[in-house]
């Protein structure tokens, strides 16, 4: 961070020497498909099997690495910026426990991501650069919420129209369905427990977050791609590997709501 100084009139100016802290990202992880294409079908099938099974693969790999990053990094957002007394200055803002998560309802729902917002605020969280990640679930309320209304979002069309969630108080929402869930008594799930301890039972509390570009870092790279001949069949095999790493490298910058 840039030092900023009071000034006076012929006052000599003191230069800072910026000393950035450095951080190492490890990049330790990876993803990779295997699949075979049978000649025969190949040559029967329309459309064209490699295109189609290359797409769905790489389709498969952003949902599973997609899915990683998020479940080992929700929770590590900086103790004010979650919980029944979240906000840095204020703790006024209830953004839900693992013990009593918010009810969200198309009543509440605009006012919960509004006090996320104020949870970064009270961090000095840049305005430029938000995002929000909410669920199928969340964004049906918001469809039922005023802003729903035209008049209400300043928008030609209304959401609801459109599909568009667009940006809400400075935040760019996009919507998934890979967001952590648990089911009542159980734990969030982990890096060991990747599925999560939802399955099999009634959902308790699920996670929505919020925060800025600066939280989290991510490095991925498609290493390889390569298409080999079957040695025991008619036909060819087809395999590709994704590397990657991330790390909460700024907890200031990242919220977590805790919603039923």
């Amino acid at each position: 961070p840039i030092t900023v100084a009071d000034s006076s009139a012929g006052a000599t100016l003191s230069y800072q020497v910026p000393t950035p802290s450095m951080q190492e990202l490890l990049i330790d992880k990876g993803k990779y498909f295997a699949f075979q294409i049978n000649d025969v079908l190949e040559y029967q099938a329309k459309p064209n099997l490699m295109d189609m099974f290359a797409a769905d693969a790489g389709e498969q790999m952003r949902i599973a690495i997609d899915s990683t990053v998020i479940y080992n990094t929700f929770t590590q957002g900086a103790a004010a910026n979650k919980g029944a007394t979240a906000g840095a200055k204020s703790s006024s803002f209830s953004l839900g426990t693992d013990g009593t998560p918010i009810t969200l309802t198309a009543s509440n729902v605009v006012q919960k991501v509004l006090e996320m917002a104020s949870v970064l605020d009270e961090q000095n969280v840049p305005e430029e650069g938000r995002w929000l990640v909410i669920d199928p679930a969340t964004r049906a309320l918001l469809f039922q919420s005023e802003l729903a209304k035209a008049y209400s979002t300043g928008d030609s069309t209304s959401p609801v129209r459109n599909g568009k969630v667009g940006t809400i108080d400075r935040f760019t929402v996009y919507v998934s369905n890979q967001l952590p869930r648990a089911t009542a008594g159980n734990s969030w799930p982990t890096k060991a427990n990747p599925t999560g301890t939802a399955q099999g039972g009634a959902v308790a509390r699920r996670a929505i977050i919020a925060g800025h570009r600066s939280a989290i870092a991510f490095a991925s790279q498609m290493t390889k791609t390569e298409t080999l001949r079957n040695p025991s069949d008619f036909g060819d095999l087809v395999r590709g590997l994704q590397v990657y790493g991330y790390k909460v490298v700024k907890d200031t910058s990242l919220a977590l709501l805790t919603a039923n």
